[in-house]
């Protein structure tokens, strides 16, 4: 609010000024006393003396907003209005706005210096009176406007807060925050400061591993409705922690207190963010959160929570439309390891999901879970996604093209393959045949399948594991709705069989089933 009030000073955009100013007080949004007297200054360089109204009723809103100005500021301000030649009513107007004020903060407890209030928090560190540290803080921020001093102030107070952690099981902030709350007159910035003081505490119980304390900490904020993740904690010497690390701190206290469930909700509740323009963060962070997530993922695959192990593994960093490129190849072993550990577990639908998920973002899938998948949709009938997956994975390579010449079609088989990858093979080289099929001449190509006998970096395949293939091969002809006619033709160069796939089996195949395998299995 203050970088856009000086933008807008800085161009002489004088209207624009005022309105803005008339919105932020309505919310207690004060703007520095110093940028009030560029007002008044701009104001007069300008000429402006129309907008005189304008000014002294946005003073005197900031007043009893809670502004606080010195008689020296008030000083400069009629000197301005004098040199406006502003009207006499404005004038009196102004002054009475001044007397009322001044006269506040006469009968106000002057004796509030900062130095005195340091002292204080000392001494309510020593008798352990957090209530009263809450009135020291409420009766600071009503005296200064300075944030300068403010956060000063609230460092020595978050200090305090966290000293001797050790020695007691109680948090501390909680009653301080309480008598905080407790106040009629707590202002937007108060509670602005309460929350910054509240981050810096929770870093300290980070830093001394006091998860039941940091778990408790960051229930009191939420119970205060104090939004942390927006606000910068006060770590002194002007440092100040990003948002990410804020949220991986958050999440990793509630992780090491035992709550998987809030140490999600915390980042799923600021959508993921890592890292953008408004909400920097170093690399550091981004790694962080990038361990954090992936323990977060194997947590909830051990308790069988393989939908939210997804949930989380998809906000990786790199795998979001806001964060920095990053190669997600990287990301291969930990999706295929998620991908094994929820086939092996029986939960095919998030099975699918992250294969799905994993082809979007380019992720390369292992080709043995692809098919242990595949198998398994096939067995429990979930032939839809069956299908699916099985024209994607033709697609990657995964299982061999169909191959043709002048004379006739070839389907290829692996002698690897399931009974269900070969019935969905078959599927789709009748689909792929369709016109042929439909539409005999006496010069159509054969259909002919051949039963691999060796594939790629394979050892020499036994008779007896082929004699298993070619009983798969059969199964799958006979499982298929209707029932498809395979025939013995011959043995090629390579000792592999070759059969003919019988074409009025095949044509009744199609005039049943081409309306809905036209749409599964014809390649774009």
């Amino acid at each position: 609010m203050t970088r856009l009030l000086y933008r807008l000073l800085n161009e002489s955009q004088m209207k624009e000024v005022f309105t803005v100013l008339q919105i932020v007080v309505l919310v207690k949004m004060l703007p520095p006393s110093d940028l009030l007297l560029q007002v008044f200054q701009r104001v007069t360089l300008l000429g402006l003396r129309k907008a005189v109204p304008s000014l002294i009723d946005v003073t005197c809103k900031c007043v009893d907003a809670g502004l606080e100005l010195t008689v020296e500021n008030f000083n400069y301000m009629q000197r301005q209005l004098d040199l406006l030649q502003a009207p006499r009513e404005e004038i009196d107007v102004f002054l009475a706005v001044k007397s009322r004020l001044l006269e506040k903060q006469a009968t106000r407890n002057e004796q509030f210096d900062l130095d005195v209030a340091v002292a204080e928090v000392e001494h309510c560190k020593e008798q352990q009176d957090w209530a009263k540290l809450g009135t020291i803080f409420i009766n600071v921020c009503l005296g200064y406007r300075n944030l300068g001093e403010l956060n000063r102030f609230c460092s020595c107070i978050a200090s305090s807060l966290i000293k001797d952690v050790q020695e007691t099981p109680m948090i501390p902030f909680r009653e301080f925050a309480e008598k905080v709350c407790q106040e009629p007159h707590v202002s937007g910035l108060d509670k602005s400061l309460l929350g910054r003081i509240g981050i810096s505490v929770l870093f300290g119980y980070y830093k001394a591993q006091h998860w039941t304390k940091g778990r408790r900490l960051l229930d009191t904020l939420h119970g205060m409705k104090i939004h942390f993740s927006t606000l910068k904690g006060l770590l002194g010497n002007d440092c100040y922690a990003s948002r990410c690390q804020i949220l991986n701190i958050a999440a990793e206290i509630y992780l090491n207190s035992g709550n998987l469930e809030k140490a999600v909700s915390v980042l799923k509740e600021s959508d993921w963010i890592i890292s953008t323009p408004v909400w920097p963060c170093d690399n550091m962070d981004v790694l962080n959160r990038h361990n954090l997530l992936c323990r977060m993922a194997e947590e909830s695959a051990i308790k069988n929570l393989h939908r939210e192990a997804l949930e989380v593994l998809k906000k990786l960093p790199g795998l979001q439309n806001f964060s920095d490129n990053v190669d997600v190849s990287r990301y291969t072993m930990i999706f295929n390891r998620h991908l094994s550990a929820c086939i092996e577990n029986q939960n095919l639908a998030v099975s699918s999901n992250t294969v799905d998920f994993m082809t979007s973002k380019s992720i390369p899938v292992d080709f043995s879970l692809l098919r242990k998948l595949i198998f398994k949709l096939g067995k429990n009938s979930l032939w839809l996604k069956a299908r699916s997956l099985y024209k994607s994975a033709v697609s990657m390579g995964c299982y061999p093209a169909l191959q043709g010449n002048l004379y006739c079609r070839i389907l290829s088989i692996p002698y690897s393959l399931s009974e269900i990858e070969m019935m969905l093979a078959f599927e789709m080289f009748i689909v792929s045949n369709a016109g042929n099929i439909q539409n005999p001449s006496p010069f159509n190509q054969a259909l002919q399948i051949v039963l691999k006998r060796k594939e790629e970096d394979d050892v020499c395949l036994s008779d007896n594991d082929y004699h298993a293939a070619m009983s798969r091969l059969m199964l799958a002809a006979q499982n298929t709705n209707p029932k498809l006619g395979i025939k013995y033709a011959t043995v090629n160069v390579c000792k592999e069989q070759v059969f003919t796939l019988d074409h009025l089996s095949a044509l009744k195949w199609l005039n049943k089933n081409m309306k809905w395998a036209g749409k599964v299995w014809l390649f774009s």
